[in-house]
């Protein structure tokens, strides 16, 4: 999957020890959905299970991002099972790059 591909090369390169592990922690909760996404019968129980993997601290603030995690689940489920072959990586990578943005605008705002 590129996006795990990006996430895992950005990791690699980027100078601050701090984003790298924030990263790392990205690509383990991705591993996590892809586990999930497996193992799961329907997308409902793909997205409640997948919706609270600590998104944010404890996922307390998760919820404040709903809409924009939402949009990526779903979009993640179908690229993963297939259950819309028009589903691609770049719109993978587009939905995953808006609700990262709207997750660290939330949480770099609370700082």
């Amino acid at each position: 999957m590129k996006l795990l591909e990006d996430l895992t090369n950005a990791a690699n390169n980027v100078d601050s020890p701090f984003q790298s592990q924030l990263i790392r922690e990205d690509i383990a909760r991705l591993n996590k959905l892809l586990d999930l996404a497996g193992a799961s019968a329907t997308f409902k129980d793909f997205r409640k299970e997948g919706f609270y993997i600590g998104w944010t601290r404890d996922d307390l603030r998760t919820m404040e991002m709903a809409e924009t995690l939402d949009r990526f689940l779903d979009t993640f489920y179908r690229f993963v099972v297939g259950e819309n072959s028009a589903v691609t990586e770049q719109e993978l990578i587009q939905d995953w790059s808006s609700f990262n943005r709207d997750r660290m605008e939330k949480l770099i705002g609370c700082l």
